[in-house]
């Protein structure tokens, strides 16, 4: 019973400031901004500080509603099962334990018998700062200086020694001429194929042309860099392998497509819809959520994109019909995967 108060009180953290646990005390939320720590040089993003009250006894009804709605029982029931577990803790505490609640804190006793509470840190509620994570940026040495080499000069080199020296250089250049060019293709052809598959050209303020396909042999590409035009729609009409002729400025390239993952065949694991979400992210854009969803995918999840929240693209890694079957899986990512991993219901 501990784990699924603990849990409903998770959940309502992120929504609510104050969330009242009837017979024990309250956890109170304060926002707390964006801070750099002086000495160890870390950036911590905008959070939700977490505060306890004991003096916050009596019961407002959120937390006993919103153990009934998730459990599916009467809300007489919810208040007296909260009951019984404040009681167990407040027992727990007497007997000189330590009082953990994950994601939350601890609780326990000082030597002048006053109520301790110790927030944990590592948990943070704002929703605004999802994703953002403490990082940590060493000082940049400004005081560093270079210390430059200068080398000595030589004596004149022969009418041989000029020669050879004149050909290596010529040779490196066109060798870096080369690896320039082939770079530079490798890099059109990526970019090519993406702006066909995936449509990104809808960013580029420009006009950007559209390839089309035709087959052709690869045999008579060679023949490209000689055949008039006449010749090359001929050999376009009668071929047969799959090439892509794409117009750039008044020049024609013709690319070879790469038909590996037309023979591949990728096995699609069906996912269960359902009202609760083991959420592993959320993406103001939708091709970074899609991104994330094939990498569940691999990963072995039964993940799936469910829909929007708060107007970004939500990333499950499975959704289920019962709170109990979310919450296994939940525990089982924060361990091994995603430790901001978090349940949404819709």
């Amino acid at each position: 019973m501990q784990q699924k108060l603990t849990t409903c009180i998770q959940e309502l953290l992120h929504r609510y400031d104050c969330v009242v646990v009837p017979g024990f005390g309250g956890f109170v939320c304060n926002f707390e901004p964006a801070r750099i720590h002086p000495v160890q040089h870390k950036f911590y993003p905008p959070a939700k500080s977490i505060s306890f009250n004991q003096l916050l006894q009596l019961n407002d009804g959120l937390l006993a509603h919103f153990l009934a709605r998730t459990d599916g029982i009467a809300y007489e029931q919810a208040v007296e099962m909260i009951r019984a577990e404040s009681e167990q803790w407040k027992k727990q505490l007497r007997n000189g334990e330590r009082l953990q609640l994950d994601s939350i804190g601890d609780f326990y006793y000082d030597h002048q018998d006053k109520l301790l509470f110790q927030a944990d840190k590592t948990k943070n509620y704002l929703i605004d700062s999802y994703g953002l994570t403490i990082y940590q940026s060493l000082p940049i040495n400004k005081s560093q200086k270079l210390n430059v080499v200068h080398s000595a000069k030589s004596a004149p080199a022969s009418d041989n020694e000029k020669s050879t020296f004149a050909w290596n250089k010529f040779a490196n250049y066109s060798s870096a001429a080369a690896m320039i060019s082939l770079i530079a293709l490798t890099t059109f052809k990526l970019n090519l194929l993406e702006d066909v598959q995936l449509n990104t050209a809808s960013l580029n303020p420009f006009t950007s042309e559209t390839g089309v396909y035709h087959p052709l042999p690869y045999g008579e590409i060679k023949d490209f860099a000689t055949a008039d035009e006449s010749v090359i729609k001929t050999k376009i009409d009668d071929a047969t392998t799959n090439f892509m002729e794409y117009p750039l400025l008044d020049k024609k390239i013709i690319v070879k497509l790469n038909n590996e993952m037309d023979e591949k065949t990728v096995e699609k694991i069906p996912a269960i819809l359902g009202p609760y979400h083991v959420v592993a992210g959320c993406f103001g854009v939708e091709k970074n959520a899609t991104k994330l969803h094939k990498k569940l995918i691999k990963k072995g999840y039964k993940a799936d994109l469910s829909g929007m929240h708060k107007g970004l693209h939500v990333v499950s890694y499975q959704s289920f019909d019962s709170r109990n079957a979310a919450n296994e899986l939940l525990d089982k990512v924060r361990a091994e995967d995603n430790a901001q991993a978090w349940i949404l219901k819709k």
